[in-house]
């Protein structure tokens, strides 16, 4: 699994393209998740700036089926994120929980590129154009078991394009190829039908209705739990 302090080459190398497919969005959410056309991406020289734990000297690998891919953030990507932070429009309708700790995803990205050992996060991209993100944390219901809880931000112009079942569908395969979980889960409201329905289409199966389970907007509110094991893949 992609683990912190290793090189961004490694990484690089381990997000590598995932072939092969299991089976809107704004709003997988793993509880505090409630996180180009036509060409390929440039390639960036290099990360620059701030102190970064990894150097990404020539290349940053992409893993795509058709033309929506997933790679690590860069540092400007970080603007993007961080409007789902800091810009209700963007996490609206189901994505926004008002203000709080706004550049936590700016330090957790200087310490190690939002690719621990617990979690991280990828660019949603389609060539150069950037759409959203993924993003995933480790699950420990008991001492000797842990399992991965994943969601998903798309900008609003990404929306409602299948981008949401395409990004969901990669970031299993990688997961399951990467790491070895036996199960990944993803929770979203109950009124957010149409991440439901990119859930199931990613290969998720609905798994029950959590009752009250998050608060926004002054209401308390249901969620829906999905999950995908790894031999639901074959």
């Amino acid at each position: 699994m992609v683990t912190a302090g290793r090189a961004v080459g490694d990484i690089a190398r381990e997000v590598v393209a995932v072939t092969g497919r299991p089976g809107q969005h704004s709003a997988t959410s793993p509880r505090s998740l409630r996180p180009g056309i036509g060409v390929r991406p440039p390639v960036p020289r290099r990360f620059s700036g701030l102190p970064y734990p990894f150097e990404l000297r020539r290349r940053v690998a992409l893993m795509s089926i058709d033309d929506v891919a997933l790679r690590p953030v860069a540092e400007d990507d970080l603007t993007v994120l961080e409007g789902f932070l800091v810009d209700p429009e963007t996490a609206a309708p189901f994505q926004w929980f008002g203000w709080w700790d706004t550049g936590r995803w700016r330090r957790q990205w200087a310490e190690d590129g939002l690719l621990g050992g617990d979690g991280g996060h990828l660019m949603v991209v389609r060539g150069a154009q950037r759409l959203g993100f993924v993003a995933w944390r480790k699950v420990r219901p008991t001492r000797t078991t842990s399992y991965w809880s994943m969601g998903i931000g798309l900008l609003v112009e990404a929306r409602g394009q299948g981008v949401g079942t395409e990004a969901q569908r990669q970031l299993v395969r990688y997961l399951f190829a990467h790491t070895t979980a036996v199960r990944i889960e993803a929770d979203t409201e109950a009124e957010n039908s149409a991440e439901q329905r990119a859930l199931e289409k990613a290969g998720f199966t609905r798994e029950g209705v959590m009752r009250s389970v998050v608060f926004r907007d002054g209401q308390w509110r249901d969620g829906v739990r999905y999950g995908i094991l790894r031999g639901d893949l074959a």
